[in-house]
Order: C-alpha cells, then structure tokens, then sequence
C-alpha cells in the first residue's frame, strides 16, 4: 500500500515496492530524487516499510531499504546516494550459509529538521534525533542526541549544535 500526500514529487526512475506491514506513506511536498529505490519486501520477507513526513526529500540514487520501518521526519534535507537498511542477515549457525539463515528487521528513524550529507549509510537500529547533521559519508549505527553534528566511519558525536551562549554586557 502507498499513500501520498499533496505537493509530492518522484524524478525520473524511481521504484518503489509498497507491499509492507505499515506501507509506503511519504507526506506532503516530499521529493524523491532520480533513480532511487524505496524496497520494502524481499521474495522471502514482507517489511515494515516507509514513512517520511512532510517537505522532506532525498536526492538522486538513494536506497531506502525498507525491512524493518523505516521512518523520517518532517523537513529532513538528504543528498545524493544515502541507503537504509533496516535489517540485518542472521549468521550464528557456521552448518548453514549466512543467506539461509534468514534475516533480522531493525527500524531506522530520522527525527525533525535533520540534514543528511552525501554518500550516508544508516544501519539498522540508528536514531537520529531532531536538528541534526550527519557529514557526508558517515556510517551511522546507533542512537545519537539532539542537535549533534555527526561523521565518520563508524559515526560519532563531534560537535553539538547547542553552542554554549556568552553573555555579553550592553
């Protein structure tokens, strides 16, 4: 199932895959950029899905790996080749190969007023949390505050956006 709000845009390309638990559901004024993929089930597992909130958009080539739920906010700015993946392969067993084993969903979320670099890959299990920033090309793997500045491999807190203030005498 997908639902669209009013105002959205898909560029040239795009494919999405609407058989999940909780369906494609993208808000008002959200753009997908060309050729990205928004992929909810495999031939052996029906996924949780997408929800991203109103004027929100990503750019061209990204992946929405959709497993487990994926679910960004509202005004959420993400540029080109960003991927979801929101599940992970099981691989305990040694007796079988790791793609016999089946696989394990984790959602993703992407909270209010985020912006997304370049080139991110979020795993399952991340949580961004409102009015942050993630640096081109980060892996992001785990729960990170508000208003962080996030990078590298595997990301990490650098900086809060919550400068301390200065009181200044007039």
């Amino acid at each position: 199932m997908c639902h669209f709000g009013k105002g959205v845009t898909l560029e040239r390309g795009v494919i999405i895959d609407g058989l999940a638990e909780h369906g494609v559901v993208l808000g008002e004024n959200v753009l997908i950029g060309p050729y990205s993929w928004i992929r909810s089930s495999t031939a052996t597992h029906v996924g949780a899905g997408l929800q991203i909130g109103r004027n929100s958009s990503c750019e061209a080539f990204s992946y929405f790996g959709a497993g487990g739920l994926v679910t960004i906010g509202e005004n959420v700015i993400m540029g080109q080749h960003v991927s979801f993946h929101a599940e992970t392969h099981n691989h305990d067993r040694t007796d079988l190969p790791i793609r016999s084993q089946g696989i394990t969903p984790q959602p993703i979320t992407i909270e209010d007023d985020c912006w997304v670099g370049a080139n991110v890959t979020f795993l399952g299990g991340a949580h961004v949390a409102h009015g942050s920033i993630v640096g081109a090309g980060a892996v992001v793997n785990k729960h990170y505050p508000p208003f962080s500045i996030i990078v590298g491999v595997p990301a990490k807190v650098v900086k809060s956006r919550l400068a301390k203030r200065v009181q200044t005498c007039a």
